[in-house]
């Protein structure tokens, strides 16, 4: 067999299954916004030692929006808005990582084993995507501050927040990364790349 064979299978079937993945079936997103703004909110809703944040619905969704994060602290009444597409920061990396896994050339019970661990690790990224996220909110100068970080730590951190989430490449690389992580082996690599040696 031709060793560019079974890698251009894999990349038609991941197109497939993430192509139908990612339509926007009536009612699904919907949904996993719902449960994106829950999960979100019973992990973060108590921020720090007066931190409050809500995950909330925006009253006119857009196409790049559909939830609104609000930040503020115990006992002060002014609060901090940013409006945020579950779809972008946890769905696409979430179906990437599926749709990677379930193309790929491997017996399917190491791909089930993979799924598991792969989905799990694309939802602790997606958690400390958020995370940083609030963080840095709660560094700024507002009346919500409760963190003080030195100008050059807090530096490095908008700068950490603007690959991981202001880009949308860590969406669709990490993803990957976790891909081949979890689901490949050296040996693999040698089955997909080489020929067969008759």
């Amino acid at each position: 067999m031709h060793p560019t064979k079974p890698i251009v299978r894999a990349v038609v079937k991941f197109a497939i299954i993430f192509g139908l993945l990612s339509v926007p079936w009536p009612g699904f997103q919907e949904a996993y916004s719902k449960a994106f703004r829950w999960a979100g909110e019973a992990a973060f809703k108590d921020f720090g030692p007066r931190g409050v944040v809500r995950f909330l619905p925006l009253d006119k969704p857009n196409r790049t929006a559909d939830t609104e994060i609000t930040t503020g602290v115990k006992g002060e009444r002014r609060i901090g808005f940013s409006d945020i597409s579950p779809r972008l920061l946890g769905y696409l990396p979430c179906i990437e990582v599926i749709a990677l896994i379930l193309a790929s050339s491997v017996a399917w019970r190491r791909r089930l084993i993979s799924l598991c661990v792969g989905v799990a690790l694309i939802h602790a990224f997606i958690y400390l995507r958020l995370a940083l996220l609030i963080f840095i909110w709660y560094c700024n100068e507002t009346p919500w501050q409760q963190y003080h970080p030195g100008p050059n730590t807090l530096t490095v951190l908008k700068h950490i927040n603007e690959v991981v989430n202001i880009s949308l490449t860590a969406s669709f690389v990490v993803p990957v990364l976790i891909w081949i992580a979890v689901t490949f082996r050296y040996s693999d690599w040698e089955r997909i790349l080489r020929p067969e040696q008759h």
